[in-house]
């Protein structure tokens, strides 16, 4: 079971970064985007909870617009054999009025 979810993260981690960093984005100005994080009391990156993402779009004056993203596994379902799939998570983009 440990081995099973181990493996699972690693594919998800991969997926992500495969995606991400090996494959352009799909964005006319991929250089403009930041990822941005909550560092908690022991210096360990943290989710930006909902409220803080939409404190943050209210008060920022630097971003056009904030999305928050997280990675998933997903069940493939009604095909020969069930897959699992890396995936991720992503809000609406809230964008400065």
């Amino acid at each position: 079971m440990i081995l099973a979810f181990g493996i699972g993260a690693v594919t998800s981690v991969f997926s992500v970064v495969e995606s991400v960093v090996l494959r352009p984005l799909p964005h006319d100005d991929p250089e403009r985007l930041v990822v941005v994080w909550e560092t908690e009391s022991n210096d360990l990156e943290a989710n930006v909870s909902g409220a803080n993402l939409i404190d943050w779009q209210s008060e920022s004056q630097v971003f056009e617009g904030l999305a928050a993203f997280a990675p998933t596994i997903l069940t493939r379902t009604g095909v020969e054999r069930t897959e699992r799939l890396a995936g991720i998570e992503v809000t609406s983009v809230l964008r400065q009025d």
